[in-house]
């Protein structure tokens, strides 16, 4: 893996993520709406039934964005590693995208 010394180092945990196996969202749209549950999965990141953490009126496509495995966009931080996966919208369908911690092929990267 290669990253250039002023690269941000977000960039770095982004090309880490590949080393550990997981894909990029960019090449896809996350498709509309608020955050909910048919999209996001496990049910909740943060731990358990009602104990998420993301606000109601979160749009998903903001939600997508700050993840690492996203990329930068203007406005949002990417800097959230989820537990799992994200869905995008494929022509009609919704499909699950690896990019959290559970779908790591190895957390010990190679190349």
């Amino acid at each position: 893996m290669a990253v250039s010394a002023s690269a941000p180092p977000t960039t770095f945990a982004h090309e880490l993520g590949h080393a550990c196996g997981l894909g990029d969202l960019y090449d896809f749209s996350p498709g509309d709406g608020l955050v909910s549950e048919d999209k996001v999965q496990p049910l909740n990141w943060s731990g358990g039934e009602g104990t998420g953490y993301y606000a109601p009126t979160l749009t998903y496509s903001d939600l997508t964005y700050r993840a690492i495995m996203n990329a930068p966009y203007a406005t949002i931080p990417r800097a959230d590693l989820p537990l799992d996966r994200l869905t995008v919208v494929i022509g009609s369908e919704r499909i699950a995208i690896s990019v959290g911690l559970s779908q790591m092929s190895t957390r010990d990267p190679r190349h």
